[in-house]
C-alpha cells in the first residue's frame, strides 16, 4: 500500500536552512511529548500501532528500517521525531529532506491517533471487548 506521506506531496523544496530547522525543534520536541506521553497515556496503544506507523513510513523513504536506535517501536518513533538536525550524520540528509521526513512521521502519528480514538469512542456491542 502507498501512503501519501507530507515529504512526497512537498517534494520541491521548501528553502529550509540550518535556522529553520533549528526554530522547528522545539516544535518536533513539544510534538513527541504530545503524542509519547499525553496520547500515549490517554489511547494505550500497544507497540504494533507504532510498529505500523514506523513500516509505512520506512517503506516510502525506501528505507528498511528508520535510522534510529531504540528497542522497540515506540521508542524508535519518538527517537525519529525528536532527534535534532545533526549535518554530520548522513542519515539526516539535507535539511530540506529532514524537515519533511519529521513532518511526515508527525502527520501519520496524529492521523492514526485519531482514528483510534474514534474507534474507541464508537459504542461496542455487547459481549465485545477492544
Amino acid at each position: 500500500m502507498i501512503t501519501d506521506i507530507f515529504a512526497r506531496r512537498y517534494h520541491g523544496v521548501l528553502w529550509f536552512n540550518e535556522a529553520v530547522a533549528e526554530h522547528l525543534q522545539p516544535l518536533f520536541m513539544q510534538s513527541a511529548h504530545l503524542i509519547f506521553d499525553d496520547l500515549q497515556h490517554a489511547l494505550q496503544p500497544a507497540d504494533s500501532f507504532y510498529e505500523s506507523i514506523h513500516n509505512r513510513l520506512a517503506r516510502e523513504l525506501g528505507l528498511s528500517v528508520l535510522p534510529v536506535q531504540g528497542d522497540n517501536y515506540y521508542r524508535r518513533c519518538a527517537a525519529f521525531l525528536a532527534q535534532p538536525y545533526d549535518l554530520w550524520n548522513d542519515h539526516h540528509g539535507d535539511i530540506d529532506t529532514f524537515v519533511k521526513r519529521r513532518f511526515s512521521i508527525l502527520e501519520m502519528l496524529l492521523a492514526a491517533f485519531e482514528e483510534r480514538a474514534e474507534r474507541l469512542s464508537e459504542p461496542s456491542p455487547p459481549g465485545n471487548k477492544r
